[in-house]
């Protein structure tokens, strides 16, 4: 469907091609050269196994790591994909305050048990002591 509308977009006859209409076209195919093969996989899976027809968890995503790529953008890939790595992780323990995994982590809905890989929250997964800051004092 995007790909048919950008190019409907593209073709003259049904729509007048100035600069803007050829700037949206240009964008959706950067889209969807971008997006594309995550949401043929999204619309196969929900096809195939039920899974939920939204791009949101995709948006949503891409709105977290968002932050971040600004940020890494200064490292060295090494660094960088070190950061993303850490990152990622951070997100997998984190438990959902809202939504349908209300309550529940990543890690949790997957049913790792944790025991097994040596590390029963982020910090002691990256080796790191466990925050002295308190969401009280954040709120000061």
């Amino acid at each position: 469907m995007l790909e048919g509308t950008a190019a409907l977009l593209r073709d003259p006859k049904l729509i007048i091609q100035t600069e803007s209409v050829r700037r949206l076209a240009n964008r959706m195919d950067r889209f969807i050269k971008k997006h594309g093969p995550a949401i043929n996989i999204l619309m196969e899976m929900a096809v195939q196994k039920g899974t939920p027809k939204t791009t949101n968890s995709l948006e949503s995503k891409n709105a977290l790591f968002k932050p971040f790529s600004l940020i890494a953008k200064s490292f060295r890939l090494q660094t960088a994909s070190n950061f993303f790595a850490g990152v990622a992780l951070m997100e997998n323990f984190d438990v959902k305050s809202r939504g349908v995994h209300q309550g529940t982590s990543a890690i949790q809905r997957a049913e790792i048990n944790l025991d097994d890989l040596g590390a029963a929250d982020f910090f002691s997964a990256v080796a790191l002591e466990k925050s002295q800051i308190s969401p009280f004092a954040l709120t000061l």
